[in-house]
């Protein structure tokens, strides 16, 4: 689950801006495995997967991890970059606009 999404506002056309995510370790036996993004116009819909380490982790408190993300237009405007939950069940997403000139 994303925790926070940290990045710039705008940009230039081919420009890449990295924006930094903070996701919830659940159970503390997760690891970060991809984002998977997609585009529809001007939203870009990212959404992480994690897998269990191991089936046998001693689990620990819950803690926050940090990763990073990296976005580029190819064409000016503004976009929308939605980061939801991997299998949407609330439909909450963090939403940050970026604009590019």
């Amino acid at each position: 689950t994303f925790l926070g999404v940290n990045g710039p506002t705008t940009g230039a056309i081919n420009q890449q801006l990295v924006f930094n995510l903070v996701w919830h370790n659940v159970d503390s036996t997760q690891r970060f495995h991809h984002l998977f993004d997609s585009t529809f116009r001007n939203n870009r819909i990212i959404k992480l997967f994690a897998v269990t380490a191991n089936k046998d982790s001693i689990k620990t408190d819950s803690a926050a991890n940090a990763i990073s993300y990296k976005f580029k237009a190819a064409a000016a405007g503004t976009y929308y970059l939605k980061f939801y939950k991997p299998d949407n069940s609330d439909k909450t997403a963090i939403i940050d606009t970026v604009i590019i000139e």
